[in-house]
């Protein structure tokens, strides 16, 4: 502890002194939810002992925590299967540009190829027509 700060607090009517690092507005921000906590198990079942009381409301805080964990890690997992999603796409629409160019060239030249091969046909239809007309 680094600067140790010590703070009184109430809870369920009982006195606890606490010793933390962190600041004594935020302990009693923190005491007072149990207290509550436990003060709304009591009115609720009026039977409860305090320590019984005290033993549901930590495993509420437990179980509000342990859900509230398994969302982040679920929200961080979807987010980090999205980005994965997102390069995958990224890699394809490089792969399709990649493809689409080499087969802009390709058919370049073949419009090139068929240009030169109506051209030798146009020129041999004139020379045969030349020899039998």
């Amino acid at each position: 502890m680094s600067k140790g700060y010590s703070i009184r607090v109430n809870i369920g009517g009982k006195s606890f002194r606490i010793i933390s690092d962190e600041k004594p507005e935020y302990l009693s921000d923190v005491a007072d939810r149990v207290d509550k906590s436990i003060s709304a198990m009591l009115f609720s079942n009026p039977s409860l002992t305090y320590e019984k009381a005290a033993v549901l409301a930590a495993l509420k805080f437990c179980d509000d925590a342990t859900k509230r964990e398994i969302s982040e890690n679920n929200i961080k997992e979807e987010s980090s299967q999205q980005i994965t999603e997102e390069d995958n796409l990224r890699k394809q629409v490089v792969e399709y540009s990649n493809e689409l160019s080499k087969l802009t060239k390709e058919n370049k030249l073949l419009h090139k190829s068929l240009a030169e091969l109506r051209k030798d046909y146009e020129e041999k239809l004139t020379e045969l027509k030349k020899r039998l007309g």
